[in-house]
């Protein structure tokens, strides 16, 4: 067997443990991140079966070989950003936005820019020419950009470093092999609780960070209905019993103990999340940054990929 095939078998053996057939589970890819929380709690606490639905949350780790479960029909949707989203659009595989799982607002934390506790840059002057790590032609890039556009800064600010391995990254960042990276929540607490100083972060912005995508032959309205009416319900409980549900993350290690006095638990705002999609203009904003780096060909059309209907 060739290294190749030896590489892509696990793969392929993953998808065809994951069938899609008629009158099954709704599979819902998900990622080791923190903003799952809420569809952990609906399915663990019978949300989504009180809604009449049966969900499996199917656990990805990597978005590598969710996207491939995805594009290969074994999942009906997935937890996902908007930028991988559009992209999977592109591809050939039809999506409907149902939900939001994470806005940035000005009480929102979920990425932001760290120094190095080696480091002596300790304020945004100081990051400029400075490298910062990031991966490019993701949701990462596109939040670093919009962080510096809501400075009034260039592009060019800071000197991009492409790497991709979110891993890698912290570990370079902490070492101090690298003068700052581009994180999110809560691996952004968990570096601060090692010393690094947060410099910049999205809570001067106002975009959708993380939603719940739909296959479009998957997305049925009485179904989307449903479980979007269980999402916000588990978001309501999260929102009384914040601390309840932070052991809760820890638990499913969405949290590492040692971040946690640093993390603040996100609180969903109804307005915002998760039954607001996010608006033609916000897809439209996010698709003219992606057809701008050329990460797509072409402007989709925005409206066409919003499952707004099911409220």
């Amino acid at each position: 067997m060739t290294t190749r095939m030896r590489f892509y078998l696990p793969l392929f053996l993953l998808l065809f443990c994951l069938p899609c057939q008629a009158g099954a589970a709704m599979k819902i890819g998900i990622l080791p991140a923190s903003d799952t929380l809420a569809l952990h709690v609906a399915h663990d606490e019978g949300l989504f079966t009180k809604h009449g639905l049966d969900v499996e949350l199917v656990p990805f780790q990597s978005s590598l070989e969710q996207s491939a479960a995805v594009r290969a029909g074994a999942l009906e949707g997935w937890f996902t950003d908007p930028i991988a989203m559009l992209v999977m659009h592109e591809s050939g595989v039809a999506q409907h936005v149902i939900a939001t799982m994470s806005r940035s607002g000005p009480e929102a934390l979920f990425f932001g820019i760290a120094a190095s506790p080696g480091s002596d840059i300790s304020s945004l002057e100081q990051l400029k020419g400075k490298e910062v790590a990031i991966s490019k032609a993701t949701i990462i890039e596109c939040m670093l950009d919009s962080m510096l556009q809501s400075k009034g800064l260039e592009r060019n600010f800071v000197n991009r470093v492409d790497i991709k391995q979110i891993s890698v990254r912290l570990q370079l960042l902490l070492a101090g092999k690298i003068d700052a990276a581009l994180l999110p929540e809560p691996l952004l607490s968990l570096v601060r609780a090692k010393g690094a100083r947060l410099i910049m972060d999205n809570t001067g912005l106002d975009m959708p960070l993380v939603i719940t995508a739909l296959r479009r032959d998957a997305s049925r309205p009485e179904e989307v209905r449903a479980f979007r009416v269980a999402l916000a319900e588990a978001m309501d409980r999260i929102n009384a019993e914040p601390e309840k549900y932070r052991k809760v993350m820890m638990a499913k290690k969405l949290l590492p103990e040692e971040a946690s006095p640093q993390y603040r638990m996100p609180r969903s705002d109804p307005a915002n999340t998760p039954l607001p999609v996010p608006t033609k203009e916000e897809l439209e904003r996010i698709a003219t940054w992606m057809t701008e780096n050329k990460i797509l060909r072409k402007m989709p059309v925005a409206w066409d990929m919003v499952r707004d209907d099911a409220k």
